[in-house]
């Protein structure tokens, strides 16, 4: 840091309070009043710890920019963006805690927490509670990463079969693959003591595995296993690991019968990968990535015919497209295709959580809101800690103005899941403006990294029922900047028919309508 602050420099606490949030220095951190991360883009993390490092005093623009960018050229506009997204996650509105000293720079209205011996930021689960890492992939070419994440995401889903064990979602857990960090540390984020980590390394037909457990709060390693396996033996491993694990944490969950391993050939593991990357292509959440998945899916359909993984991402690719339009197809033929697609997958596997997950949106689409949300109950019954099934079947319960079990559904699978990515934010904050509980959903929307595209309709209808006019408006304004067709009659198309109560959508209609949504 800059050798204009020595005297705060020297004995600098690690926590300060902001607000009613807190900004860990160890960690670049801010959390909110329940302890769960609010998501900051990387720069605006640095910016806010270099004006929480010189808390109380102004930071002149000059520091800022040579702590945060290091010499290279940026303009203003790029502090004023940082500024600006902290004071959203902050719900500083009035600039009161993030003060700005005109012409000088910025001020950071922090107070110091007195430190705490090396404490647990998220309890542990009465149940024994296990993150399974993404594993290191030494592996070189196209397969790199992808291999490894089937196998600890194969664990990850075979362990949540076990009602027994505490499993953090895979969101979380694999958040440290490019971060080092020590395991007591990941313990502490995800609240969790044992953790599952790996390697795999493949070449030619051959790979080598190696896992190890460790008791992350005692410290020391529980057991550790190297697999030297012909490529077609994935899952086979991926059972041993599943059965070792559970004999290591709980010995009454060793009687449980683990399933029989069962071989894959070479197109299986491809139709994987395939699925595997469509499912990274449709979490960004736009019309040209939506489209990659579509084709990454026919990818999986192509290698083999016989496994789920592609015709679930078919589905999905053309529900997107009958809900957004991002399809060539008409409405009417988007659905029909993804009919198709999710009904072959539930009959190739009837017992894979994943292609019942598929039929529930098409269900939403057919406007049959009580199978889509028995097939989202289908969902976690055969995978209980899949956390995007619950965010899933929460928003069919707010359809159904099931409000109270959708919200605690949320905050149940934003506890499984620590580092929960932003879409769950975004349901939660629907729900609780369905509730009438504006002032939360506003929370909770500031408390997204990114606003999606479609996301601006929640926070204009959030302004409206706050009285917010102006910010509606904004929202809007940012909604048609993204897409310039949008409507009310688009909204309308796409909800049509999903609520069980008319009066809310009447509302969505009319909150939108007020904030300035062309008809």
């Amino acid at each position: 840091m800059s050798g204009n602050y020595p005297e705060k420099e020297a004995k600098l606490p690690e926590r300060f309070r902001l607000g009613e949030f807190k900004f860990l220095l160890e960690t670049n951190e801010l959390r909110d009043a329940l302890g769960n991360i609010v998501h900051l883009r990387s720069q605006s993390a640095d910016v806010l710890a270099q004006l929480v490092r010189c808390y109380g005093q102004v930071v002149s623009k000059t520091v800022l920019f040579e702590s945060v960018w290091a010499g290279s050229v940026v303009t203003d506009d790029s502090l004023v963006q940082c500024i600006t997204d902290i004071r959203r996650a902050l719900n500083d509105s009035d600039h009161k805690i993030i003060q700005t000293s005109s012409k000088k720079g910025y001020k950071a209205l922090a107070v110091p927490i007195p430190s705490e011996p090396d404490s647990i930021i998220l309890p542990l689960p009465p149940l024994p509670s296990i993150a399974v890492l993404a594993f290191d992939d030494f592996s070189v070419g196209d397969d790199s990463d992808y291999l490894s994440d089937a196998i600890a995401e194969g664990v990850i889903a075979e362990l949540s079969r076990f009602p027994e064990l505490f499993i953090i979602a895979r969101n979380s857990s694999f958040s440290f693959r490019e971060t080092p960090t020590n395991v007591k540390t990941i313990s502490r984020k995800l609240g969790v003591r044992y953790l599952l980590e790996g390697s795999q390394q493949k070449s030619g037909n051959r790979m080598r595995v190696t896992v190890q457990l460790i008791d992350a709060v005692e410290g020391h390693h529980l057991w550790s296993e190297v697999y030297d396996r012909d490529l077609s033996d994935l899952f086979v491993v991926q059972d041993d690991i599943v059965r070792k694990v559970v004999a290591a944490v709980a010995q009454k969950v060793i009687n449980f019968e683990v399933k029989k391993a069962v071989e894959s050939d070479s197109s299986k593991l491809t139709a994987l990968l395939h699925g595997l990357k469509a499912r990274l292509h449709f979490v960004k959440l736009s019309p040209e990535e939506n489209e990659k998945a579509r084709k990454a899916s026919l990818a999986a359909i192509n290698a083999d015919p016989t496994q789920p993984y592609g015709y679930i991402g078919l589905a999905f690719a053309y529900i997107n497209g009958y809900r957004w339009g991002w399809t060539d197809l008409s409405r009417a033929d988007a659905l029909i295709e993804a009919q198709k697609a999710a009904k072959t997958a539930v009959e190739v596997a009837p017992d894979y959580y994943d292609s019942h997950a598929a039929m529930a949106y098409v269900h939403l689409q057919e406007n049959n809101l009580d199978g889509a949300i028995a097939r989202a109950q289908r969902v976690l019954e055969l995978n209980p800690n899949d956390t995007n099934g619950m965010s899933d079947l929460a928003e069919f319960l707010g359809y159904a103005g099931r409000f109270d079990e959708a919200e605690e559904l949320l905050l149940r699978a934003m506890r499984l899941d620590p580092l929960h990515p932003d879409w769950f934010k975004w349901n939660l904050a629907w729900v609780q403006w369905l509730k009438g509980n504006c002032k939360d959903a506003l929370q909770t929307m500031n408390a997204m990294s990114e606003i999606p595209p479609m996301a601006y309709r929640v926070l204009a209808c959030i302004h409206i029922c706050l009285g917010q006019q102006n910010e509606a408006r904004e929202a809007v304004r940012r909604l048609l900047e993204l897409d310039p067709e949008y409507s009310i009659k688009k909204v309308r198309d796409n909800y049509l028919g999903k609520f069980r109560n008319d009066a809310d959508l009447e509302r969505v209609l009319n909150n939108l309508r007020e904030a300035g949504l062309p008809d």
